[in-house]
């Protein structure tokens, strides 16, 4: 998992770009706000035997099968409406969209089991919603547009979801939203199974570039130990799975030729330490913390690293390259 705290990694980069500082806060509020949320999630993850555990490891598939998860759904409407209305304080140009989508949820417009269902399986695919949330505001005429994304494991979820509202699809704002309130159950899960996976002897090894817990694409890789072996963390549950580095997760190229690194070098001492990985293949990357060049590597806040290096995103963008996993920064 990739909670504990680190000291304020923002200073030196809203100094070099300053135009990053509206983003940097709003996203360091927003992950306060979902990690206040944790404790109180009532989930009962279920506990795999040895050998269903073994079973599932050695076939690749993941522990839960999130096309069948059952969310305390009364307790998760309730998550969504306080994530909506945080975004609506924090971005007015969203607002009369967010309480237009939190007035049809009032109104039980929307299949909200289905709809998570449907989002959690989203997750485990190489592809991205492509709309902004900024041009989100601009959509409200067309509030209930179809997400871009496209799934390759999501038939089941398509099937179990039928929406009140008759012949319309989930409006894209409503599933950003509820992929961001999704994600202190997420970390729960992570937090009650990947032990489960870490820990157990004797299982098979996983060598998929798939969440082991989950089935999420990883949103972020980090390089750890003396021989820099990198691990993957998931986008959903925070899970974290040795992959090697010689590999893409996207689509498995390992043609070193097109395997390819790029960091910012303006400041020799951070050479290197935040980089991104990317595949001239399929155009996709990873951002990668190598965390053997910091002086405490074990005391890294990963998801606040993840903010904290928001800026190579960008630049990776800029080169033509798509992110693996969705982002809740970059929406």
């Amino acid at each position: 998992m990739s909670d504990i705290q680190l000291a304020d990694p923002f200073k030196d980069l809203t100094r070099k770009c300053p135009q990053l500082g509206e983003i940097l806060s709003f996203g360091r509020e927003l992950l306060t706000e979902l990690k206040q949320i944790r404790p109180a999630i009532d989930i009962e993850p279920f506990k795999p035997t040895p050998d269903l555990l073994k079973i599932k490891l050695k076939d690749g598939f993941p522990l839960l099968d999130k096309s069948r998860i059952d969310l305390p759904i009364n307790q998760f409407i309730e998550i969504l409406k306080g994530i909506s209305v945080f975004f609506a304080q924090k971005r007015a140009a969203l607002k009369p969209a967010i309480l237009e989508l939190v007035e049809k949820i009032n109104n039980h417009k929307f299949d909200m089991q289905g709809l998570t269902r449907l989002i959690l399986n989203q997750a485990a695919c190489n592809k991205k919603e492509t709309l902004t949330i900024d041009s989100a505001a601009d959509e409200r005429k067309d509030l209930n547009r179809t997400s871009n994304v496209k799934c390759l494991h999501n038939d089941d979820a398509k099937a179990n979801y039928n929406t009140r509202e008759k012949e319309q699809n989930p409006p894209v704002l409503l599933t950003i939203l509820i992929w961001i309130s999704l994600k202190p159950f997420g970390h729960s899960f992570g937090e009650a199974l990947n032990p489960i996976f870490q820990s157990q002897q004797g299982l098979p090894p996983w060598h998929q570039s798939y969440c082991p817990v989950c089935g999420s694409s990883p949103q972020l890789a980090y390089i750890i130990g003396e021989e820099g072996q990198r691990h993957l963390i998931c986008s959903w549950c925070d899970s974290s799975w040795a992959f090697p580095r010689i590999q893409c997760p996207c689509c498995q190229n390992i043609d070193q030729d097109t395997l390819k690194y790029f960091y910012l070098d303006d400041e020799k001492e951070l050479k290197g330490k935040d980089r991104v990985a990317v595949c001239m293949k399929c155009k996709r990357y990873l951002k990668t913390i190598d965390l053997r060049k910091y002086e405490e590597e074990n005391t890294r806040d990963l998801q606040m690293e993840d903010l904290s290096t928001i800026h190579l995103d960008l630049l990776a963008e800029r080169e033509g390259y798509e992110r693996i996993a969705r982002s809740i920064f970059l929406f």
